[in-house]
């Protein structure tokens, strides 16, 4: 079938993008959010695949001395404004984008739950235990020191990994917030790029006899067939840039 040779109304770029009114300030505070979430989520995870797998293979009281002086130094100005600034910008971010009635603001809410539910878990679980193993000392007693250990390492561990999942979703909730907001719902748009470029093929009028001897329809065929169309999209949608 042969294909148009008008030049078809293929969507501008900005107008495949979605809506950009959105304010910068708005934009800042989604992205603040994005930085912090990536920060925390990272050190949930350093602790999961690096930290605690070294520490392992230690003995009780190297375990027990080095969570020590790690929960006792991890309160610092390097890691608040990821751990606490990552709620509240969520949070902030949340209720802006469910005002507003903003693209992908129910990824932002989710977010936001996600890592609301990690800082939970943090709070009720992990903190407690650090300060129980805190407050046990680093008695001589080896049997002291491998009871103390059993009651924190695997506990501990466990929690830190599920933290580490709920955060990492929460990073992932937003990046994908950030890209429908950008570029609307990928599949949308898309879909509506493919069927766009198949209206501009001309069907044959009822006078034309279609030989369907000359249709390849290997998969070969079918696949150079598909490539043409992409590149027509490809040529049209660069020219309306």
């Amino acid at each position: 079938m042969p294909f148009n040779t008008s030049s078809p109304a293929v969507p501008s770029s900005r107008s495949m993008r979605g809506p950009r009114e959105a304010p910068i300030s708005e934009s800042i505070l989604i992205g603040g959010a994005t930085i912090l979430m990536g920060l925390i989520a990272g050190f949930f995870y350093a602790y999961s695949c690096s930290v605690m797998i070294g520490l392992r293979h230690t003995d009780d009281r190297t375990f027990v001395l080095s969570m020590q002086w790690i929960n006792a130094t991890v309160r610092n100005a390097g890691f608040a404004p990821s751990f606490f600034g990552a709620l509240l910008l969520s949070a902030v971010a949340t209720v802006v984008v469910m005002v507003r009635r903003r693209p992908g603001r129910w990824l932002i809410a989710g977010a936001c739950s996600l890592y609301a539910a990690a800082f939970i878990v943090t709070v009720a679980i992990n903190v407690p235990l650090n300060n129980r193993l805190a407050k046990a000392g680093l008695p001589s007693d080896p049997n002291q020191l491998s009871a103390i250990r059993a009651n924190f390492e695997s506990t501990w561990v466990h929690w830190n990994i599920v933290r580490t999942s709920l955060s990492t979703c929460a990073l992932v909730a937003l990046v994908a917030a950030i890209t429908v907001r950008h570029y609307g719902p990928p599949l949308r748009s898309a879909s509506n790029c493919v069927a766009h470029s198949f209206a501009q093929i001309e069907q044959p009028s009822p006078d034309e006899v279609v030989d369907t001897n000359e249709i390849d329809r290997s998969p070969v065929g079918v696949v150079l067939s598909a490539v043409q169309q992409l590149q027509l999209v490809m040529i049209e949608a660069k020219k309306s840039q």
